[in-house]
């Protein structure tokens, strides 16, 4: 198969890959792709299978997917970056859909020299298996020989299955037309089976399709573009919403569609803007007849709620304290021994999202609490009016009243009115719901046609305040470093992901809500049935509090940008899931190698990473052609304290007072002596989630002074 493969992709002609020839418009490009190709075939067969208890013949789908490119590389800095090449970054570059169940996986790549001669790259020789304790296993290529006018040419090609029972039955495809390097000849092709319908987006200025179908009545569709410029710059960005984007979705099987015409096997159709009929329609499987089993006690299985009424002084007088209950009852008290107890961060399906939002929804009214369902669309995701189903949107929770409370349940971590960072500011539709009623859109409980705007969260709102004590250690070559950090908003929540365990937040949530009650005895407290093991649950605990030291070596080395020595004292201070206390807190000391360098009888301390990493733009980044989609505003605050040891003195201070400030954000700085301490008091901040890039020199004149302070210095001369 892998020969056949080499045959079909190289060795026949394909008119986009025939030149070799760099534009002259482009001759001063570091990186230029001659050609990119996606190319999807899908082919139905019958096959015996069991649907439910009766054995009949199903329909198989088989999917070939191809991504082929040929990059013509221009200068040193090209050859820098593919010299090595991770497979994981030629999988993100080919943008293909490597989320199915996959049979073969076939990577290919050849180097073509400037005399027309073709090297091929021996993977198996050439490729190392990487273990990275964040994303896993990766696979470094290794491509020998490489030299400045070479040309790389590679392909990825995927080939996997689909059952149509297995699945739901639709799926789809996204295409992004983009590239941060120019791309000279594009081409999108893709042949479906007549078995399957297709509903097809170009967006953002995609062109369209060109039609045929082909002896075996296969509908193809297909277009080629020609000199794309390149997508200046991709750091932070919404590419759902700026670059050209192609959707598939495809029905295996008549898809019926509330609100839209029905899918039909074999149909071909460039979907419409979605009116409000059809967004109506979405809604209205949110809320599902198949919910009526959850009753009035909405989500609480087994009436956790009326049992822990009894047993405990409940504390539930506002929507916050319910919200923090629920998540015991959804997220915490329900673990089995599959839970990851080392990791405190749990996101949710949109499946999920929706029946719990209806649990909390029939929860707070039975608390007294009214209220209604926001549908929208995120900055991450593409405009409501583009939207093809339910799985483009985002859902919350608002209370009704004057000062209404939002509830977002895509995670465990959301406290009342935080709302998720690609949702900030976006429009959204209310529908009200009345109790009792499982269709949400029906002749007593119609759509109204209300939109609100959701907050904005501020910088302020999205900070973190850092505070240091340095000193030198008697080798005067290491640093101690006794720190103590507050985060509050969207910057708590990845703090208490990268350092809490799930033991952790489920002990804090149930005592602020009333409920003195561990893991353990929750575990006690069940039937024989429902139990897990005692002695593996106390086992997994323990295991999860020692992997928390490896949490908190790990966020500082994260966060400082190096290796850490020696962590010696680590403690979290405030969980942050009380409402009116969000901030997490933890305090920890360290020990950090490397930053001090002797120079006769004095030492150059590197007191600038002190704040750590920074954003350092490199040269291609400077330059920009997309609006900015920052994640949410927000700030830094550090106050370092450095003690001089004794016999020394401090030069160079003046260098750490910087202030550049602007609408955008800003950088300010103040490094002051004090006895024989040196205060050094630094602010970053983001005004804004969201900037035109008009004003991204704006962004690059902060951006900038926080990259030089890290690179500062300064001198400790001996008396």
């Amino acid at each position: 198969m892998k020969e056949e493969i080499e045959l079909k992709i190289f060795g026949s002609k394909d008119p986009i890959f025939e030149t070799n020839a760099i534009p002259a418009a482009l001759k001063d490009e570091s990186t230029i792709v001659l050609a990119q190709k996606h190319f999807l075939e899908t082919d139905s067969r019958k096959k015996l299978s069991m649907v439910g208890n009766n054995l009949g013949r199903g329909t198989k789908y088989d999917f070939s997917e191809i991504f082929r490119e040929k990059i013509a590389l221009n200068d040193k800095a090209a050859i820098e970056e593919y010299a090595q090449i991770s497979f994981n970054k030629l999988q993100k570059k080919s943008k293909l859909i490597f989320g199915k169940s996959k049979y073969y996986t076939f990577i290919n790549i050849r180097v073509i020299k400037p005399d027309g001669s073709i090297k091929k790259v021996n993977i198996d020789e050439s490729a190392v298996t990487l273990t990275e304790q964040k994303d896993g296993e990766k696979t470094k290529i290794a491509i020998p020989d490489l030299n400045v006018g070479d040309i790389l040419d590679y392909y990825i090609a995927v080939f996997y299955q689909q059952d149509r029972w297995a699945y739901s039955n639709y799926d789809y495809f996204t295409f992004v037309i983009s590239d941060e390097d120019p791309i000279v000849n594009y081409e999108l092709d893709l042949q479906f089976d007549k078995r399957l319908g297709i509903e097809y987006q170009c967006i953002n200025g995609a062109p369209d399709f060109t039609l045929s179908t082909d002896a075996e009545e296969s509908n193809i569709l297909k277009f080629k573009m020609q000199n794309l410029p390149k997508a200046k710059n991709q750091l932070w960005t919404s590419l759902a919403r700026q670059v050209p984007i192609v959707r598939i979705k495809y029905s295996m099987g008549d898809l019926v569609q509330k609100g839209a015409p029905t899918l039909k096997q074999g149909d071909v159709v460039k979907a419409n803007n979605a009116n409000e009929k059809q967004q109506n329609g979405f809604v209205s499987i949110v809320f599902p007849y198949d919910m009526m089993g959850y009753g009035t006690g909405g989500y609480f299985a087994g009436g956790d709620y009326k049992k822990d009424k009894k047993t405990y002084d409940l504390k539930l007088e506002n929507p916050e304290q319910a919200l923090n209950y629920y998540h015991w009852i959804t997220d915490y008290s329900n673990f089995n021994l599959k839970t990851k107890f080392a990791n405190s961060y749990s996101g949710q399906s949109l499946s999920t999202v929706r029946y719990k939002l209806w649990g909390l929804y029939v929860f707070l009214k039975e608390l007294g609490f009214r209220s209604e369902l926001l549908l929208l669309t995120g900055k991450d995701d593409v405009p409501v009016e583009d939207a093809m189903s339910l799985g483009d949107f985002s859902m919350l929770l608002r209370t009704v009243g004057d000062k209404p409370l939002y509830f977002s349940l895509d995670d465990n971590l959301n406290l009342v009115n935080q709302v998720p960072g690609p949702l900030e500011g976006m429009r959204a539709k209310v529908y009200p719901f009345i109790l009792g009623d499982m269709n949400s859109i029906s002749k007593k409980n119609k759509p109204t046609e209300e939109y609100v705007t959701l907050p904005v969260s501020s910088a302020t709102d999205n900070s973190s305040a850092d505070k240091m004590t340095v000193t030198l250690l008697n080798d005067m070559q290491t640093l101690n470093v006794k720190r103590n950090l507050s985060a509050k908003g969207h910057l708590r929540k990845s703090k208490q992901a990268a350092i809490a365990t799930f033991n952790d937040i489920a002990l804090a949530t149930a005592k602020s809500v009333g409920i003195m009650q561990d893991l353990q005895s929750e575990n006690d407290k069940r039937s024989k049935r429902e139990q897990v093991a005692p002695e593996e649950l106390s086992a997994l605990i323990k295991t999860a509090e020692k992997e928390k030291e490896e949490s908190f070596q790990k966020e500082a080395e994260d966060n400082f940008d190096t290796k850490v020595k020696e962590l010696k004292n680590f403690k979290i201070l405030n969980m942050g899931v009380i409402a009116g206390s969000p901030a997490f807190e933890f305090e920890e000391e360290l020990n950090i190698e490397g930053w001090v360098k002797k120079a006769g009888n004095n030492y150059i301390v590197e007191a600038g990473k002190l704040i750590g990493g920074q954003l350092d733009l490199a040269k291609e980044q400077r330059e920009r052609t997309l609006d900015v989609y920052m994640p949410y505003a927000r700030s830094y605050a550090y106050t370092i304290n450095f003690e001089i040891p004794a016999g020394y003195t401090a030069e160079g201070l003046d260098k750490f007072n910087k202030k550049t400030e602007n609408e955008c954000g800003g950088f300010k700085s103040v490094a002051t002596l004090e006895g024989n301490t040196i205060v050094f008091k630094v602010f970053k901040y983001y005004s804004n989630a969201f900037e035109p890039v008009a004003n991204w020199k704006k962004i690059i004149a902060f951006l900038d002074e926080g990259a030089q302070f890290n690179k500062e210095k300064i001198l400790l001369k001996k008396k």
